[in-house]
């Protein structure tokens, strides 16, 4: 980051980072990803879920992100989003990076059925 910003070094504040870097400029965004039609499914399907559902799906998300709770105590956290704010919060995740390690966690297979 250092290297980035240019600090302590005689560059240019808007120099261009060095290659290999993850920084992204912002004309290198693409910001026609926000507004795809994947995302306005996405946006849809989260929408229709019950708030019962949602605050589960909450709560997987949770039990792969913090370990050491139980999936009783990551319901009860997540209970306290409030329904109208709890499409916004999941829009606002990566669910691909959670839902199936969470799933395994509960002893579930892909399906979100239990294994026997």
């Amino acid at each position: 980051m250092v290297h980035y910003l240019g600090i302590g070094q005689r560059t240019r504040a808007n120099a261009a980072p060095p290659d290999g870097t993850l920084l992204r400029l912002p004309g290198d965004v693409d910001l026609a990803a926000f507004e795809s039609e994947e995302r306005r499914r996405l946006e849809v399907t989260i929408a229709q879920l019950s708030p019962d559902a949602r605050r589960e799906l909450i709560a997987l998300i949770w039990l792969v992100q913090r370990p050491t709770l139980s999936f009783e105590a990551v319901l009860r956290r997540a209970a306290r989003i409030p329904p109208a704010a709890q499409p916004g919060y999941l829009m606002g995740i990566r669910l691909e990076r959670y839902i199936a390690e969470g799933l395994r966690k509960l002893g579930c297979g892909a399906t979100g059925r239990p294994q026997l």
